[in-house]
Order: C-alpha cells, then sequence, then structure tokens
C-alpha cells in the first residue's frame, strides 16, 4: 500500500475534526506531517504525491490519534514559541502562554537596566529565566523549582540556548534553598483552585502537570510564598506574579499582610485580572 502525503494529511484533518475547527484540523495535520517528515512548509507543498514510508505513516498516524485524545500539540511536536523563541516542553511542565509574555512585558517596562539579580520561582520549562537572561546582557538569574523533571527541561533549554552562564538552576521548594536576595522575584506559581481543577479544558486537565497547575490550600501557600519572597528581596526590590482572577483579591490581601506595599493588579490581554505586582518598602 503506498502512503501518499497528501493523503494521509487529509485523512488525518479528518480524524481531528471531530476535536476542533476545520481548518485548525487541516493546520495542526499538516504541522504534525511536517515534524515527522522534517520538512519546511515550501517543501510540503512542493510535492503532495510523495510517498511515506511505513515508520512514518504510523508514526504520524499515532500523533493523530494522541492529538484526537486532547494530548497539547505542543507535547506531540515537543517545542512551544515564547517570546520568539523556541522551547523544548513535555509533559513535566506547563506549555508556556501569551499571558506570561505578558508578565515579563511588565518587568521589562518597569526596569530600563538589568538588576543584579533575578529569581524564577517555579521556572518549569525555564522560559522567563531565559528570556529576561536574552534581554538584559548583565545580571544574575537563579530559575528554581520543586521538580527534577521539570528543572531537567530548564536545563536543556538553557544549554541549547547558551544561556548556562548567565543562569543558576536550584532544586527548591519555593525559596527553601534559595540564598540571598534579589531585586526582583517572578513566579507563575500553582493558582487554580482544586475545585476549579474538573472545569479545565481536557487537554490542561488531562495532560499537564498538576502539581504545576492546582494549589491545594491558597491560603497557606500564599502566606508562606509572599512571606519569603519579602524576605529574599532587596529594599525597594519588586515581586512579579502570575495568577488567576479568583485567586488575586486573596493574594492581594496576604501581600498586604506580608509587609509588600505599592500593590497592584494588571490586566491581561483579554481583559481578565492577571498579574499582581508589589514592592518591599
Amino acid at each position: 500500500m503506498a502512503y501518499r502525503l497528501q493523503q494521509c494529511t487529509e485523512a488525518g484533518a479528518r480524524l481531528l475534526k471531530d476535536f476542533m475547527a476545520g481548518a485548525e484540523a487541516r493546520r495542526e495535520a499538516r504541522t504534525l506531517m511536517r515534524h515527522v517528515l522534517k520538512l519546511t512548509e515550501h517543501d510540503f507543498f512542493k510535492d503532495p504525491l510523495a510517498r511515506l514510508n511505513r515508520s512514518d505513516f504510523h508514526r504520524f498516524a499515532s500523533l493523530i490519534r494522541r492529538r484526537a485524545k486532547g494530548e497539547p500539540f505542543a507535547y506531540l511536536v515537543g517545542k512551544r514559541e515564547f517570546f520568539s523563541v523556541e522551547f523544548q516542553v513535555n509533559p513535566s511542565v506547563l506549555i508556556p502562554r501569551p499571558e506570561t509574555e505578558e508578565l515579563i512585558e511588565h518587568i521589562l517596562k518597569e526596569h530600563t537596566h538589568a538588576p543584579a539579580r533575578i529569581v524564577d520561582i517555579g521556572t518549569g520549562s525555564g522560559c522567563i529565566a531565559a528570556i529576561l537572561a536574552m534581554q538584559w546582557k548583565a545580571g544574575e538569574i537563579l530559575a528554581a523549582d520543586i521538580s527534577v523533571d521539570a528543572l531537567e527541561t530548564a536545563r536543556r533549554n538553557i544549554l541549547e540556548l547558551g544561556l548556562e552562564d548567565r543562569i543558576t538552576l536550584i532544586h527548591s521548594d519555593l525559596f527553601e534553598r534559595i540564598q540571598g536576595s534579589f531585586d526582583i522575584v517572578v513566579s507563575n506559581p500553582p493558582y487554580i483552585k482544586k475545585e476549579e481543577f474538573a472545569t479545565l479544558d481536557r487537554d490542561v486537565r488531562d495532560f499537564e502537570p498538576g502539581t504545576a497547575l492546582v494549589v491545594d490550600n491558597p491560603e497557606t501557600f500564599y502566606r508562606r510564598f509572599f512571606a519569603q519572597a519579602l524576605q529574599h528581596l532587596n529594599t525597594g526590590g519588586r515581586i512579579y506574579m502570575e495568577s488567576s482572577p479568583a485567586l488575586l483579591p486573596a493574594q492581594r490581601l496576604l501581600a498586604e499582610q506580608a509587609g509588600f506595599v505599592d500593590i497592584r493588579i494588571e490586566k491581561d490581554l483579554s481583559g481578565k485580572e492577571r498579574f499582581l505586582i508589589a514592592r518591599k518598602a
């Protein structure tokens, strides 16, 4: 049996149409095929009757089946673009999202010069730390995570981008193994309540790491988080944190109780309250 490129791609798109809109299904099927065959977009369209070998056909079919079951596209291809930079991703780390790009933009807008020391708590893929290191050519950046697997993913990304001399990775539960003080604390911590978890989209709920998404006891977790963050900030230092509209009012109060000042909530581009920014007096 001959496996033709266009024929197989169209068949894959038909399988995906129960899961997504037709145009999106066709785009994802094409991209998965290009991923399997390592084709540029130009090469993909150059010869629609090109034959696939049996191995490539079965690999493509497997990816289509996994995508149809809801597995995130980024995990299937093993990468995600973030701030115009490609990062490796896998089920040990959250897939970087546009809202986190906005978090970085707030930091860059408010700091015209490179801070001397930055710590990224819950670094995951390392995308926040890496982008800040690329934007600022000076300064020390620490990136911490409680997950050893996440840190390994971050390590690969940092090496791929040639940032190993700029970023230090630390295995730590929040600030427990962090030493010294910083000018900036940045974090995209868990902010989904347990009761909200079941309402998440299937591709998030069933495939992304729950420990990076769900906070079991928000008040206890964030009271500890803000107390430790304040302890590790220099005077005048700032915290930048991504969160959810549901948690931000309580987080604002906890940040104030911890001793932060100039606390403000910023909205994301969709108009939802998304970020908490505060200063150590």
